[in-house]
């Protein structure tokens, strides 16, 4: 009789724990998936900001003239013959070696933002092998785990 019980007790806390471990899993794949879905829109959203960065350079870039003229009108002296600070600033920016650095920057930018992407999508050989956490999470739902 004391056998019996303990048999059931221990089957009971079986079921009980391999429960709880099941809450367990599942409650870090639905963290590691919210995780992979924020970086997924994250990246799509600074690659939205590259692209309207690089359309900022090439206005600049086939508009030199109008970029120019808007110079000249901002062109105002101090007081004391020099230009002022934002002029300044503004020459700065629009100057080759300006562009040069800003096209430079947005480039590295995308490098990185493509290496990300690709990364989180598994789009590489050895990524597309692992199975990830959306992965295996869509998996169990489609099986009605």
């Amino acid at each position: 009789m004391q056998e019996r019980i303990q048999m059931a007790v221990a089957e009971k806390v079986a079921r009980t724990v391999a429960a709880e471990s099941n809450d367990v899993v599942e409650a870090n794949a639905n963290a590691i998936a919210a995780v992979e879905i924020t970086q997924r829109k994250d990246i799509r959203e600074l690659r939205e900001m590259v692209a309207m960065l690089a359309e900022e350079c090439r206005a600049q870039v086939k508009n030199p003239a109008d970029f120019e003229k808007l110079g000249e009108l901002m062109a105002k002296d101090d007081g004391d013959g020099s230009i002022d600070k934002l002029n300044e600033l503004y020459r700065k920016v629009v100057s080759m070696p300006g562009r040069i650095s800003a096209v430079k920057q947005l480039a590295e930018t995308l490098k990185i933002l493509i290496e990300l992407e690709r990364k989180v999508l598994k789009m590489d050989a050895a990524d597309s092998q692992k199975s990830t956490a959306v992965d295996d999470l869509l998996r169990r739902i489609a099986q009605g785990a």
